[in-house]
Order: structure tokens, then sequence, then C-alpha cells
């Protein structure tokens, strides 16, 4: 019996579900081959979440509360602003920005952070936004 996960308990050959890559049944064992090929989809999914995760150390470092809501404004070059104007709406998700906004050219001011991101600079500017109630 296969130990894969991928393999139905018993099956010689069914996988439980549409595996991402190719797979064959030798003997008692699964064989996988994976694409470890990174497009430019990819890469700026992973840019994305590189951004996210600098934005909620930069949340934290500025003492902000868990559940502080924040308008978030980026400046960037390519590829930076591409994945975040691509996945603003899930990187806005994850640092619970109420708004999102990329520009492309310099920040107007220097009241920024400056954030290394995958070897791209973006300029960053959290602001606090007061909660109703």
């Amino acid at each position: 019996m296969c130990l894969c996960g991928l393999c139905k308990a018993g099956s010689a050959s069914e996988p439980t579900s549409t595996p991402r890559t190719p797979q064959r049944r030798v003997g008692n064992h699964c064989n996988a081959a994976l694409d470890t090929t990174l497009d430019d989809d990819l890469r700026r999914e992973g840019t994305a979440r590189e951004l996210a995760r600098k934005l909620n150390d930069l949340r934290k470092a500025s003492g902000l509360d868990i559940s502080d809501r924040v308008r978030v404004t980026v400046w960037a070059r390519d590829p930076l602003v591409d994945a975040a104007r691509q996945y603003a709406q899930w990187i806005a998700d994850e640092v619970l920005a109420v708004g999102w906004n990329v520009e492309e050219h310099e920040p107007p001011d220097a009241d920024v952070a400056h954030l290394d991101v995958d070897g791209s600079t973006a300029s960053v500017r959290l602001e606090k936004v007061a909660q109703a109630g």
C-alpha cells in the first residue's frame, strides 16, 4: 500500500484528487515529477506574499494593534507594482487595509518607510484609520 497521500488505500494507481504533477505507480510506491519552473505569475504571487509579510512587520514595528485598520499607499516600480496591483485585494485583506493605493512615481515626501521586497524597493505609508464606535 502506498503512503504518499495521493493514492487511494489499496488502489493500484487512482489518485484521490487530480494531482498537480504527473505521477505513476511503481510497485508499492508512487513517483511524482515536479515542475519547479517559476513563471511570471508565480513570481508575482511570491512578491505579493513577501510584500504582505513586510507590511505586517511594519504594522508591528509601528505599534499598531492586531485589530487596527490601516490605509496603505505603496510607491514602487515594476515588477513590484504589478504584484501590488494584481493581488491588491488579497494583500489589503492580509494587512487589514481599508484603503489600498499603488503609485508608480516617487513618494511626495520623506514621511514613508522603505521596504526591500524581493530585491525591489517599496516606499510605504501606513496610516491608522479611526474605527467607528
